[in-house]
């Protein structure tokens, strides 16, 4: 009897979106179109929220205040994938008036925020969108990098193509950020993202050896 062909292994192909930097985060959202939507991806991006999250903000939710030399917003946001949906606040460190520089696009990013909110009622929804679908349909149109196609049969990079930004890659990035920026640890990070199960933070705690090697040099 003769063998059946062997069946051939289906080239499964997988991006990878390596996080951006945050002078990168702050470029993309300036090629936004509205101050809304500048606002909106600002505010995902600092508050690592959940789009539906950051939907349901309203302007009371954020707060400007001082502490020391620094200025902060804080974000009170309404986790929804809890059942008793508390509220987690969210601080960003935005200005340093003794080291002018240190969190500038931070700084950049919050005065949109600020700007945005400033004539708007306390209890005021933030955005007009309401719609989740809405929303990542608009940043995929908008919003690209360009990413390695890799073959997950052979782990080799195949091309090169333009990676359309889903809405949530800013909280990916931002929580990447707090890990390896500001060092924060596995119960910050569960703090800061609003998650049940402290097993969600494996991924950002087991980061690569760029990670590493910027530890070792001091950067």
């Amino acid at each position: 009897m003769d063998e059946a062909p062997a069946k051939k292994k289906k080239v499964i192909k997988k991006l990878v979106a390596d996080t951006i930097s945050i002078k990168e985060v702050y470029e993309l959202g300036r090629s936004l179109d509205n101050i809304e939507n500048k606002c909106l991806f600002y505010l995902l991006y600092l508050s690592a929220a959940r789009v539906s999250e950051a939907l349901a903000m309203k302007t009371r939710d954020i707060e400007f205040i001082f502490v020391g030399n620094e200025r902060l917003i804080i974000f009170s946001i309404r986790t929804i994938k809890r059942k008793d949906r508390p509220i987690r606040k969210v601080p960003a460190v935005i200005e340093d008036t003794v080291k002018k520089d240190k969190f500038m696009y931070e700084k950049l990013m919050s005065k949109v925020i600020e700007d945005y909110i400033s004539d708007k009622l306390m209890e005021e929804h933030i955005f007009t969108h309401t719609d989740y679908h809405t929303v990542t349909n608009y940043f995929r149109r908008k919003l690209s990098i360009s990413v390695d196609a890799v073959n997950k049969n052979t782990g080799k990079i195949t091309e090169n193509i333009d990676y359309k930004i889903h809405p949530h890659y800013l909280r990916h990035c931002r929580i990447t950020h707090l890990r390896s920026m500001y060092g924060f640890d596995a119960l910050d990070l569960k703090q800061a993202a609003g998650w049940k199960d402290i097993k969600m933070t494996d991924t950002y705690l087991h980061m690569g050896w760029k990670n590493l090697y910027e530890r070792m040099v001091g950067k």
